[in-house]
């Protein structure tokens, strides 16, 4: 079966609509250019840690951290955009951040974002992308909705336990 089989119907119907988009293209950039629109769009959580990462995942990743923005044809303006992270050697790639424009939510842009993702794992004979975290009890209420956007993609949910921390300040365990 065709992988957007497995989607939501509702997913699959955007799908449709971002197959008949005209004037918006998905380009790969470097991170420094994703976190430069990125931090531009509004988003109901801090950034400043996340980012770090990103920029720490690019330094030790190199090539295989994938960066993409979807930008408007005429003014280049960015809609959404998407960073994955290839692990060829497991045949994964690992979702770790994305967001859309309030301007790209009715062109299906996120989605088209998702669908970029698909086609670039099957180009790369991927079998496994990973979404990475979805929200749960517990966790900032601001992940829920992207959560809920990257639930419709025929996705297998795997529990993990929250890991032991020891955290150590001033010399002494906390």
């Amino acid at each position: 079966k065709p992988y957007w089989q497995y989607w939501e119907s509702h997913a699959r119907r955007h799908r449709d609509q971002w197959l008949k988009q005209t004037g918006l293209t998905i380009h790969e950039e470097p991170i420094e250019d994703f976190i430069e629109v990125y931090t531009k769009t509004p988003t109901k959580f801090s950034q400043s840690m996340f980012l770090d990462m990103l920029r720490g995942r690019g330094r030790c990743h190199g090539a295989y951290l994938r960066p993409w923005v979807m930008r408007e044809d005429q003014t280049g303006k960015a809609i959404a955009g998407l960073v994955v992270l290839d692990v060829p050697e497991a045949r994964a790639s690992i979702h770790l951040a994305a967001f859309t424009h309030p301007d790209g939510f009715k062109r299906s842009a996120g989605l088209g974002m998702i669908e970029h993702w698909f086609q670039d794992g099957l180009r790369q004979g991927l079998e496994f992308l990973d979404f990475d975290l979805f929200w749960s009890h517990g966790d900032p209420v601001a992940w829920q909705g992207f959560s809920r956007f990257k639930g419709q993609f025929g996705i297998h949910y795997h529990y993990y336990p929250q890991p032991f921390s020891n955290y150590f300040f001033a010399g002494r365990r906390w």
